[in-house]
């Protein structure tokens, strides 16, 4: 199963996605009206999206979490038990 996507809380999402698309080639991609930024890698793999961080998060919450794409998640579920 392929890590798909990355998703990371950022204090400033903007800053963030120049850092990416600055010292690392990644391609960004805003929709107007949404507050999420993706980031495409130049050479394929896992692309990362950019999440403003929550007001009331608290230290010590995850800040980093991993997208796996199942198709068949039952089958998954079946073979990992």
């Amino acid at each position: 199963m392929p890590l798909n996507r990355l998703i990371i809380d950022a204090r400033d999402v903007e800053a963030m996605a120049c850092l990416y698309e600055k010292h690392f080639g990644f391609k960004v991609a805003r929709v107007p009206g949404v507050r999420i930024v993706e980031l495409f890698a130049p050479a394929g793999g896992a692309g990362i999206m950019l999440h403003p961080t929550a007001k009331r998060k608290r230290g010590g919450q995850s800040a980093i979490k991993l997208v796996l794409d199942e198709a068949d998640v039952e089958a998954f579920s079946r073979r990992s038990a």
